[in-house]
Order: structure tokens, then sequence, then C-alpha cells
């Protein structure tokens, strides 16, 4: 749709992350810093919390893509509120 209005060549948008398109704004680059923190520290467990497409699944893509970190990953989604429901 965009694609020929612009003239681009490549879907930046498209299913696969491609880190050449990975916009590095303040709050990005905030959480970029959290992430590579805790990686750095070996932390257990790191979540990143935000709306519905605001560059959570991205920064991490990214940060794993240009460091290499060993991890594992999971995706939870619609997290309760409740505290007790952890335990």
């Amino acid at each position: 749709m965009y694609g020929q209005h612009f003239d681009l060549t490549v879907d930046p948008f498209g299913e696969n992350f491609d880190p050449r398109f990975f916009y590095r704004g303040y709050q990005h680059a905030a959480a970029l810093g959290f992430l590579e923190d805790s990686l750095g520290k070996h932390e257990a467990a790191i979540a990143l919390s935000g709306d519905s497409g605001a560059g959570k699944s991205a920064s991490l893509r990214y940060l794993l893509n240009q460091k290499r970190h060993r991890v594992r990953m999971g995706k939870l989604d619609a997290v309760s509120d409740d505290p007790v429901s952890y335990t």
C-alpha cells in the first residue's frame, strides 16, 4: 500500500523484523538501556510493558540481534494487574 506510494523496494513493516528499520527514539533508547543493563547483570527475569504497537518486541529483537545474548524469551498477553495471581 505505502510501498508503491513512497517508491519503497523493501517492506519496513513486514512480518519479519529487520533491524535496518528500527527507530531508536527516546523511549526505545531507554528500553534498550534497561535491557542491556539487565542482561549484563544476568537478571533472572526482565519485563517490558506498554501499549500494543509501542515497540517492545522490536526493541528486544533489535538488542538480541545486535548483541547475540543467550536468552530464553516468552511473550505474555493480557497479564493480570493483581500481583496475588502470580503466586
